[in-house]
């Protein structure tokens, strides 16, 4: 199970969501119990400069704990001083 966290850069921060995402975004989703890995990717299209945070989880009871803690709460409020249009999606794998 995939849960993916996509957003664009606020403007004059790209470089500064860049280093948040891959200092503080991957360490804190890596350092949780039932997160496998945690990628960062950027949209390879022509367009705003988007990132996705892509973190496998082993099943959908750590992904919601992870969500419910305090600690999940500080870190989208720091996210969103970095990213905009922060959208969020979980993925399950069908075959």
């Amino acid at each position: 199970m995939y849960f993916s966290i996509r957003c664009d850069a606020v403007p004059g921060k790209l470089q500064e969501l860049d280093r948040w995402l891959k200092d503080r975004g991957v360490a804190f989703w890596s350092s949780k119990a039932g997160v496998k890995k945690c990628d960062i990717y950027a949209d390879a299209l022509v367009g705003y400069p988007e990132r996705t945070l892509m973190i496998e989880v082993v099943d959908f009871s750590s992904l919601q704990q992870i969500l419910a803690s305090p600690e999940h709460a500080r870190f989208r409020d720091e996210l969103l001083s970095f990213g905009t249009d922060v959208q969020s999606q979980i993925l399950e794998r069908v075959s």
